[in-house]
């Protein structure tokens, strides 16, 4: 088995993308605030803490401002739910797609909130299978959002926009229904105190929404990449105290490899891998295209 696991580099680098590719992680903070009231709202010590490092920002939220973790995230998946591929588009996820067509062997990850991999794939004709396990006897094409999702609606739950809870000292509970990202602006901007199953961007990515299904996503995960034979990071940059991710990345045997920061990998490697070999394949995607190719299917 290989697996790929995207970051939020490779949606901002990888092509075309409606109405523009989506924000790193520096650029979050300014876009939301931009267009967002609760995002605007933004109390200005924690808006100072956002602007210098998201995680840290929402930290602050969640520790002071507890109450205003639902409408933020709501407004934070009406957000990237706005991204999409455009039909007979030829970005460099559509191009990776066409590259591996009949391969039952890859695990397609993605640490993403937007849904640009699995439109990707849909436009190419494939149907999506999330959290399952690539193989013959698959029905789809297997998509794992490892930090949950935009489109994830808890199933068979529902709460009011009247019903008010803070930060994570609440947990909702349930089944994941994912829905159409077209769908997401109208049901987040209605009648409801939820948001998707979504992990926090903070550390830890802590889990209010559907905290279940996503906890053993990760679990499986994590055992597809103790047992992987190749496996390759694209735009996500070393988080060691994700340990949901990097774990199990520090300890595989799998030949490893890796497009993004040469100096932030080969740092991490020394520290967490440091009798295993990390072959960095270019720092942006678009310039590395071949490599990938060539590494999953070699």
């Amino acid at each position: 088995m290989r697996a790929i696991l995207f970051g939020a580099g490779a949606s901002f680098g990888c092509g075309d993308v409606d109405p523009c590719p989506p924000p790193l992680g520096a650029g979050l903070f300014p876009s939301l605030r931009r267009i967002y009231p609760t995002w605007r709202s933004v109390p200005d010590e924690a808006a100072a803490l956002f602007e210098q490092h998201f995680e840290s920002g929402m930290a602050e939220i969640i520790e002071k401002y507890g109450y205003s973790v639902g409408p933020l995230m709501q407004e934070m998946a009406r957000f990237f739910s706005i991204f999409r591929v455009p039909e007979g588009a030829m970005n460099l996820y559509v191009e990776l797609i066409d590259s591996l067509k009949g391969r039952e062997d890859i695990l397609w990850g993605t640490l993403n909130y937007e849904c640009i991999l699995e439109q990707a794939a849909a436009n190419r004709g494939h149907s999506i299978s999330y959290f399952s396990d690539p193989g013959p006897d698959t029905f789809g094409f297997p998509v794992w959002k490892l930090h949950g999702s935009c489109n994830f609606k808890v199933s068979g739950l529902e709460a009011t926009g009247g019903v008010r809870y803070s930060g994570t000292g609440v947990t909702f509970a349930g089944s994941i229904e994912p829905i159409d990202p077209g769908e997401v602006q109208a049901y987040y901007s209605g009648n409801t105190a939820l948001y998707p199953a979504m992990a926090l961007y903070a550390a830890d990515k802590p889990i209010s929404m559907s905290p279940g299904p996503i906890k053993e996503a990760q679990a499986r995960w994590n055992d597809h990449i103790l047992d992987c034979e190749r496996v390759i990071v694209i735009g996500v940059r070393p988080y060691p105290e994700d340990r949901h991710i990097w774990k199990s990345l520090a300890e595989t045997s799998a030949e490893l490899a890796a497009v993004g920061n040469q100096e932030a990998f080969e740092s991490w490697a020394a520290d967490s891998r440091p009798d295993k070999v990390v072959q960095i394949l270019g720092s942006r995607w678009s310039d590395a295209t071949d490599q990938v190719i060539e590494f999953l299917v070699s």
